[in-house]
């Protein structure tokens, strides 16, 4: 499995505080995917840094404006990263001639994880393909949700 990165779980933990304006830690946790102990150390660790605010009353974390800065840079890398990553793909016929031309492994669970090209593995630029219907996600988490929706039984 794709180990992620502090920055990610940031992230997470910021998006599922925004999308529910006002979270609880049991949220926050089942969103972002972590064990209560990761939860407790990343929640202290954005509280220190002002990313996020906590009501002791109504035991609720709020997302607070550099939260919100740090979501958009963090959503627009994330973005230019991807597309760098496809546009790259666009030269050859499909993706298994992709795959042969560059380098890639196969992960566990069967998902295979490409990297695109000597500068771009210098980035670590990861992607995911889907093995029923060969489509390609930026992230685990996205090709976890389209095998949920369009491939379970």
């Amino acid at each position: 499995m794709k180990h992620r990165t502090e920055e990610e779980i940031a992230a997470l933990i910021l998006e599922a505080v925004a999308n529910t304006n006002r979270a609880t830690q049991t949220i926050i946790m089942y969103k972002a995917y972590l064990s209560y102990a990761q939860l407790k150390r990343f929640l202290s660790s954005l509280l220190e840094k002002g990313l996020i605010d906590y009501a002791k009353e109504d035991r609720l974390y709020t997302i607070t404006e550099k939260g919100m800065r740090f979501l958009q840079v963090y959503n627009q890398l994330n973005r230019l990263q991807v597309s760098n990553s496809f546009e790259s793909t666009h030269q050859y016929e499909n993706v298994h001639e992709f795959m042969q031309a560059t380098k890639y492994g196969i992960g566990e669970s069967g998902y295979i994880i490409t990297t695109a090209g000597f500068e771009q593995a210098r980035m670590r630029t990861t992607r995911w393909e889907c093995q029923k219907c060969r489509k390609l996600f930026p992230n685990l988490k996205e090709l976890k949700f389209h095998k949920a929706e369009y491939h379970s039984y």
